[in-house]
């Protein structure tokens, strides 16, 4: 009878977990769409302050895929071309794709060239 109990309470623990663990990632999901969504209506209305918060919003976001980094760092060095003052933005979003591909989190002295190089390169 002891034995029914913790394996009851062992099965218990066990579907707790992971019904808490399905809500983290439908939260998540919730989560990330919405900041996708700000972030692409602020593009669609060329909304330049709205972009620049929702971007850095979205690049804070955990659970960003790669993919969405480099689309941010493309459409800041699209808004670096368009107006040079926005630098700063530019390297703060190189930086974070970068760095989400290394171990550590940060970018290298090699990227940080590339990023200078493509900033540069976007001003030209």
């Amino acid at each position: 009878m002891f034995r029914l109990v913790i394996a009851f309470v062992i099965l218990s623990l066990i579907l707790a977990f992971l019904y808490f663990q399905q809500k983290k990632r439908d939260l998540d999901k919730r989560a990330y769409d919405i900041l996708r969504k700000r972030y692409l209506e602020s593009l669609e209305k060329d909304n330049v302050p709205l972009m620049l918060a929702a971007g850095k919003d979205f690049s804070d976001f955990h659970a960003l895929q790669e993919a969405d980094l480099g689309q941010l760092y493309k459409d800041a060095l699209r808004l670096v071309r368009d107006n040079p003052e926005h630098k700063l933005y530019a390297l703060e979003i190189g930086r974070r794709k970068y760095g989400a591909s290394r171990k550590n989190g940060e970018p290298t002295v090699y990227d940080e060239t590339a990023i200078q190089n493509d900033i540069e390169a976007a001003t030209k």
